[in-house]
Order: structure tokens, then C-alpha cells, then sequence
């Protein structure tokens, strides 16, 4: 999907913006994943496709993920 086409239907119509699709808290596009008691947001990158509205949701702090894995 990363690449501009939706693995669902197959078609160039995704949509991409960094914190673009918010869920969770009012206004907030970033995502806890909790590593510690005391944990920062992270950033994530949201697609979209527009024709079947098939979504995907990356994490892209590179620290957090090393964090992640180091957990």
C-alpha cells in the first residue's frame, strides 16, 4: 500500500498523510504503544484507499520501534 496501490482492490487510489486518520483520543492522530509505565506517543503514517476505503496504519519513529523491539 506503501507504494500507491491498494492490496484489496487492487487500484492506484490510496491516500497517505502522516497522523491523517485520527482514532483514539480527541484530536490526536499518534498511537501509545506502551513499552514502559511512562510511555510517549508516536507519529504514524495513515493510507486510505478511496475506492474501498481499505486502511493501514504504520508507526514511524524509528527510536520507538528499536524501543519496541528492545522490550
Amino acid at each position: 500500500m506503501r507504494r500507491g496501490l491498494c492490496p484489496k482492490c487492487q487500484t492506484p487510489t490510496v491516500y497517505r498523510k502522516l497522523d491523517g486518520i485520527s482514532h483514539g483520543g480527541e484530536g490526536s492522530g499518534a498511537v501509545y504503544v506502551r513499552t514502559s509505565w511512562l510511555t510517549a506517543s508516536s507519529h504514524v503514517e495513515n493510507l486510505i484507499c478511496t475506492r474501498c476505503g481499505y486502511f493501514e496504519t504504520y508507526v514511524v519513529d524509528e527510536r520507538k520501534m528499536a524501543e519496541i523491539a528492545n522490550t
